[in-house]
């Protein structure tokens, strides 16, 4: 008998070149996120892959990120040629995909954008509000059929168009404890108890973007979650940037896990936006689920990192339900008694993946790391076959450490966790595993 409901787990699809992972494993988890801005950039390859999805009784929803026009625009603005001119420039302007979003939004969204500002809580007033929840509702629900009817071999069929499963009310980022952040806060429940209100068949969820500083002022979160509860919406999706949950202290777990709490005694479902194992964990406390990208995306900032180098998609480590290094995993194998290919399928990972790249050999483990310098370049990066057995093997071991806790009680992980955090407390100092399980003492507590 389970012990709490299965988690539900939505993959984020951030691009379109990871959906041979999302492909092959959705079918695994509850669903699938996109993000509008990749329905704008990509409308064909977006509802085919959503119709696929909701064909197979799983979830599909849209997140219409309208917080990225409540800050800097020169994070959604990218070079392009100007074809305007005779001689080739360049110039700098807000992206395709937002664009087509704000004129979509429309007011007060389409007006600031053509002002070249982000939106402030004060551009929405009575007459505003409330048409721009309908055109968030309206865009979630009637966008993929839009470009269904735009298609010529399709549009006989566009009535059978899907609706999402779900849809997302407004929302801004919480810039808390910084100046103007209780405007945006009342903004944001403005918005919420109004799209609440509206007329429409498809279930509405709400979002709480707010700055993870918030925790540290226990109060002060619970007057915002019962403010949100207040609104009518029956599910809410937390979004604390950037928390990540391996850093976590105990202060704010403990206040993030009475955040929950009150959304389950008031009888409203809760999500993590961005999460991993803890907010699996958490299922035993009253969250009902997460998402998370293919292999990353357990933590989101929303300021976007700009001019950074592709990260290296690192082994996930079920253990100490991290990503580390390959090396860092090998360096520890003999200290933790593991000799061969069945050890570690017993103590570490027996994945379909995982056992087919090991093969019996553990000596193949180091396919998972494998890095080459490529021409013109002056670091080594990651082979892309390297990458894709490291998601890979992240999505089937995620749906394992889901199960997992669906399957034991609160006080058996407690005990596990603390067990897994003094076994590798006491690996010798030299290695890096010894350091990285720190958390699960953290994460214990909590349960």
């Amino acid at each position: 008998m389970l012990d709490t409901p299965r988690s539900e787990v939505f993959l984020r699809l951030g691009s379109h070149s990871e959906k041979q992972y999302v492909k092959k494993t959705f079918h695994l988890f509850s669903g699938v996120l996109v993000g509008g801005n990749l329905l704008e950039s990509t409308p064909g390859a977006t509802v085919s892959f959503a119709l696929n999805v909701l064909g197979q009784n799983k979830a599909f929803a849209i997140d219409p990120m309208t917080y990225t026009f409540g800050m800097d625009l020169d994070y959604i603005k990218s070079e392009t040629i100007d074809r305007t001119k005779s001689k080739r420039t360049m110039k700098v302007g807000l992206k395709r995909s937002f664009v087509k979003l704000a004129e979509e939004f429309g007011s007060p969204v389409s007006e600031a954008i053509e002002e070249d500002r982000a939106v402030t809580p004060e551009d929405f007033d009575e007459k505003t509000t409330e048409p721009f929840c309908e055109s968030i509702y309206a865009y979630q629900a009637e966008r993929m059929r839009t470009y269904f009817d735009a298609d010529i071999q399709l549009q006989e069929f566009s009535q059978e168009c899907p609706d999402p499963s779900f849809i997302f009310a407004p929302y801004f980022y919480i810039p808390y404890p910084d100046a103007g952040w209780r405007e945006w806060r009342d903004l944001n429940l403005k918005l919420a108890g109004t799209f609440a209100e509206l007329d429409g068949e498809i279930e509405k969820h709400g979002i709480i973007c707010i700055d993870q500083r918030i925790l540290d002022d226990s109060t002060r979160w619970l007057r915002i979650c019962r403010a949100f509860i207040e609104t009518g919406l029956p599910a809410f999706w937390l979004w604390l940037s950037p928390l990540n949950e391996e850093k976590i202290n105990e202060t704010r777990l403990t206040a993030l896990v009475e955040g929950i709490e009150a959304f389950e005694s008031a009888g409203r479902r809760v999500y993590n936006m961005h999460g991993g194992y803890l907010s699996a964990l958490l299922s035993k406390r009253g969250l009902t689920g997460f998402s998370h990208g293919v292999g990353y995306g357990e933590s989101k900032d929303v300021v976007p990192v700009i001019g950074v180098v592709v990260p290296t998609v690192n082994y996930h480590y079920p253990p100490l339900h991290l990503r580390t290094s390959i090396i860092d995993v090998e360096r520890a194998l003999s200290d933790l008694e593991i000799f061969d290919a069945d050890d570690f399928h017993e103590k570490v990972c027996d994945c379909t993946v995982c056992k087919g790249v090991i093969a019996g050999d553990l000596k193949n483990l180091r396919q998972f790391g494998e890095f080459v310098l490529k021409v013109g370049n002056q670091r080594e990066s990651q082979t892309p076959d390297s990458a894709k057995k490291c998601r890979l093997h992240f999505l089937l071991a995620r749906r394992k450490e889901i199960g997992h806790v669906a399957e034991l009680t609160a006080a058996d992980l407690k005990q596990e966790l603390r067990d897994t955090a003094k076994e590798y407390a006491a690996l010798p100092g030299y290695l890096t595993l010894q350091a990285k399980a720190r958390h699960l003492n953290t994460w214990a507590k909590a349960l």
